[in-house]
Formats: structure tokens, sequence, C-alpha cells
């Protein structure tokens, strides 16, 4: 069997053994009788044997013919569950959408978002997921979230992206190290202090060792993904913490916590939203990828 095989040729024979006439395939696949002939000649030249026994009316499958039916029905069966498995699933896509954002940002940054998003969407089952920068940006490469939100820096590799904006990070302390505040502290005083800070894997806590390591280590007593738990564990005067700036309420001074200066500025941290680029977006991703375009402070990317 040497000669290419066109599967539309298959295509065409399963129509044919499924029919038991030519006409009926014909008419069934809007082609010619010919054509469709043709398609059948072609199939058996390239096997070198007789699919088709021709009949007064109509046609009946070889036992070779057979064979093959067998496998081409199950090939059509095969390709009809996953036509309706994408359009099922596609459905259900229009109609959600599972977004990963960690735990300062979904907090404190993207409620108004995402409260823009429902009201513009209210058919939308908007879901989100809390995880650090890091296994966001894995779980949208790998097709287990339709989007997310980090900030930068975390590497987001060949994922799309529309920067959004920018917040700082600062240090509070409870009654216990409040007269920390009469200065500006040094990165050299921050390391010897208690510090309560994001866990690793997260952009924040990324910036933060960049920020005091250099050249000396430093050990924090207490880490945690929640920005409530640090905010808890400064307030009641257990150490120093490291948050998002919108962690702190109007009222932060009557929960006994003082804001830290420090003598060199850290950066600021930008929103993004990431999304695969090499596949299309759902529906839903979609409307929010067309929603954050208006909040955009920068050069988006464009998804297919």
């Amino acid at each position: 069997m040497g000669k290419t095989i066109d599967f539309e040729w298959y295509k065409v024979f399963y129509e044919v053994a499924l029919r038991g006439s030519v006409s009926g395939a014909a008419a069934d696949l809007a082609v010619s009788q010919p054509a469709v002939s043709q398609s059948i000649r072609n199939l058996e030249q390239a096997f070198g044997v007789r699919l088709f026994h021709r009949r007064s009316r109509g046609v009946e499958l070889t036992d070779t013919g057979r064979r093959l039916y067998s496998y081409v029905r199950e090939s059509y069966r095969l390709l009809k569950l996953g036509e309706r498995s994408v359009r099922e699933f596609l459905e259900l896509s229009a109609g959600s959408l599972l977004i990963g954002a960690p735990d300062d940002l979904g907090t404190y940054l993207l409620t108004p978002l995402f409260q823009e998003f429902r009201k513009a969407y209210p058919g939308i089952a908007l879901r989100t997921v809390s995880a650090v920068g890091d296994e966001i940006v894995e779980d949208v490469a790998g097709g287990r979230l339709d989007a997310g939100f980090v900030s930068l820096p975390t590497d987001i590799g060949s994922l799309g992206s529309i920067p959004l904006m920018e917040f700082r990070d600062l240090f509070v302390a409870g009654s216990a190290h409040a007269h920390l505040s009469v200065r500006p502290l040094s990165i050299e005083e921050l390391r010897d202090l208690p510090l309560a800070v994001p866990a690793r894997g997260s952009s924040a806590r990324r910036m933060l060792d960049e920020y005091l390591s250099v050249p000396a280590s430093w050990n924090p007593v207490f880490e945690s993904n929640s920005p409530e738990a640090i905010r808890r564990f400064s307030s009641a005067g257990l150490g120093v913490g490291y948050l998002v700036e919108e962690a702190l309420s109007e009222s932060y001074a009557a929960e006994g916590l003082t804001r830290l200066t420090v003598r060199s500025a850290l950066s600021p941290r930008r929103v993004c939203f990431i999304f695969r680029r090499d596949l299309p977006l759902t529906q839903a991703a979609r409307h929010m990828y067309d929603l954050l375009l208006g909040h955009a402070t920068g050069q988006a990317s464009s998804p297919l």
C-alpha cells in the first residue's frame, strides 16, 4: 500500500458503507455520484483490494471492506464524542471564568474590577482561586486556569499580559515596635527585626528577598500567603509585617498598627492579567480581556 491516502476518502467510504448506496452518500455529502465513485476507487487502489461488491441495487461491503468499516465507524464515533465534548466545554466556558489571583491582589486591589465585571456580565459565573504568582503562571500555562492576575516581578514566560495598576508594599509594626517609626530604618536594621512576610513563590517575597539579602542573609519569624494573617500577627505585637499598602484600612491606627519608613524606598509592583497566547481565549475570558483593556497602563499582548 504505497499510495498516500486522503482522509476525505475515509469519509466517503463511511457514508457509502453506512447507506449501502453511492447515490445516497452523494446526496448526503452534497457532491456528485462520480466524485463519490472516484473516492472509493482511490481508496481501493491505495489498499490494492476491493472494498465493495457492486450490486444491481447499491453496494455491499467485501470481507476486507467490513474489516475496514469497523475501524472507520469507531473513529467516527470517537470524533463525534470529541465534537460533543468540545461544544459542551465551549458552552460551559462561555458561562464561567476561572481566574487565579494572589491573596493580596484579590482581597484588596482586584475587588473593584471583579465587581465591574460581574455588573457588565451578570450571566458569567466568575470564580477565583487563591495562589502565589508562580503557581498561577504554571496553572494558566497548563490550562488549569482560564487566566490569572499576578504582580511583577514574576516570570510569565510566553504568556500574554495586560499591565494594570501599580502599587506599593510597606512595613507596619504593632505597639511593641511602634518606637521604630520615629525615624527611617536602614536595611541592616530591618534584617534584625522579627519580620512577618509573604511566603516564597510570591512576587512580594521575591522583591523583599532582593531588597534585604544583599549582601547578608535574613530569616523571617512568620511567613504566610494571607495578608490578614500577617496583619493580625503584627497588630498583636509579635513582629513587623510586610504588607501591600491597600491592606491597611483607614482605621489601622486603631488596630495598634504603625507604618514604618525606610531609608531606601522599595520599588512598586505592577498587577498584570495573564493568559495563554497560543490558544484562543474562551468567550468569558475574552470579555475579561476586553474590559481590562480599558484599565491598561502599558502595552498589552494580543490573544489569538
